[in-house]
């Protein structure tokens, strides 16, 4: 996870549950990041000599300098290639947004929303009528006072635990054991002015002040089904990217590059999205010194239909893979292939507006009920931690 912006809550969380001494955070070579791009694996420059030096980046400043130039949309949203292409040119959305927003979202550039994916980019052309003016002109948040153990894992761009990100669920799980219950489906709602009833398939029924769901909205729109069309409507509409996850172990080391990985522009046509070089990323996840653990990524809107393919295949591909794209061709020591269904919400251009009628619509038929999760505002963890945490105290603060 990363450790700024939203990533500070997390870590606030993590001091809650206690598990300071479980973080790990990333190794400085982590900094180091790579595109497959031109047939060919280029460094991604991390300072102004190395952006002026890459191909990737030499011509960053006459596209910046042009920018402060671009008129202003007047849209109320637009997808991300058209963004980028309209206020840096196609070179920049193809070959640097386009691979960053597969990384995050595994989605389509010309279909995913810039004020819902970034939304940062989308306000400093609105508020300054330039991205780059706005990055420079930016109001920064006041310095918030920061516990030695924040201070110390925010100077590192992302972090983990030890024993891996199941850590976190897991002490969750345990802090909130006696108010858990396991395999329920709510079958209907009722609401009254102060109160809001949940109908479980067994029968049972389970009274509160409020209600909140974190679900995915596609899996909640069929409570709604005979409610309120529109909403269910609505809510079925936010689609999720599907992405099979292929993670390679090596007893030995099988590469020379170091780094955090490297990202796949759609342009370049190739079958897998990225590959994570975590040995590189989190040495201290290692069993032994030499070891080398590798995690391509496959499938997202690009290639939708190959998590339906064999998990040998799926092995098979990412080896090819990386035997073009690292000149790696040894046989694994250890193979784990694992589909994520429907794991990525899509926010398609317009979500923001689809999620203020979501929210208008429940007002009105459940004012009791709150929607969070990661089909609405955010879809990392840290964005659910955040959001979630902001919630609370606005109902709290509430008289």
């Amino acid at each position: 996870m990363r450790s700024k912006g939203n990533g500070l809550e997390t870590l606030k969380l993590i001091e809650q549950l206690r598990l300071q001494s479980d973080v790990i955070p990333a190794s400085s070579s982590a900094k180091h990041r790579y595109l497959w791009s031109g047939q060919k694996l280029r460094k991604l420059p991390s300072g102004p000599i190395s952006m002026l030096m890459s191909p990737l980046t030499r011509t960053a400043p006459f596209a910046a300098m042009k920018e402060l130039f671009v008129k202003k949309s007047t849209l109320s949203d637009e997808s991300i290639s058209s963004f980028m292409t309209r206020r840096f040119g196609r070179h920049y959305a193809e070959s640097l947004l386009d691979p960053l927003t597969t990384g995050i979202y595994a989605g389509d550039t010309h279909k995913l929303s810039i004020r819902s994916c970034f939304p940062s980019l989308y306000e400093w052309e609105r508020d300054f009528g330039s991205v780059c003016r706005g990055m420079l002109l930016k109001r920064r948040p006041a310095r918030r006072a920061r516990s030695p153990f924040q201070e110390q894992i925010s100077r590192a761009p992302i972090f983990s635990f030890k024993d891996g990100m199941e850590t976190l669920p897991n002490a969750l799980g345990d802090a909130l054991a006696s108010h858990l219950e396991y395999n329920s489906t709510v079958a209907k709602l009722h609401s009254s002015p102060n109160e809001i009833e949940v109908e479980l398939t067994d029968g049972t029924k389970i009274t509160a002040d409020h209600l909140f769901s974190t679900i995915p909205a596609a899996k909640l729109a069929p409570l709604f089904k005979d409610q309120h069309r529109e909403l269910s409507s609505l809510l079925m509409s936010i689609t999720c990217a599907s992405v099979a996850v292929v993670r390679l172990g090596y007893f030995r080391k099988v590469m020379k590059k170091k780094g955090f990985g490297y990202l796949i522009p759609s342009c370049e046509k190739e079958r897998i999205l990225g590959c994570v070089f975590d040995s590189a990323v989190f040495p201290d996840q290692n069993q032994i010194p030499e070891e080398t653990r590798l995690t391509v990524m496959i499938g997202g809107t690009r290639n939708p239909s190959a998590v339906n393919d064999s998990k040998e295949n799926l092995k098979m591909l990412a080896l090819n893979s990386l035997e073009k794209h690292l000149g790696v061709d040894a046989e694994p020591d250890a193979v784990s292939v694992r589909i994520a269904r429907s794991a990525i919400p899509q926010y398609f251009v317009g979500h923001m507006e689809k999620i203020d009628r979501i929210g208008t619509i429940l007002a009105r038929i459940y004012p009791r009920m709150t929607l969070t999760g990661n089909s609405f505002l955010g879809v990392s963890v840290n964005d659910c931690i955040a959001n979630s945490k902001r919630i609370v105290e606005s109902l709290v603060l509430k008289p």
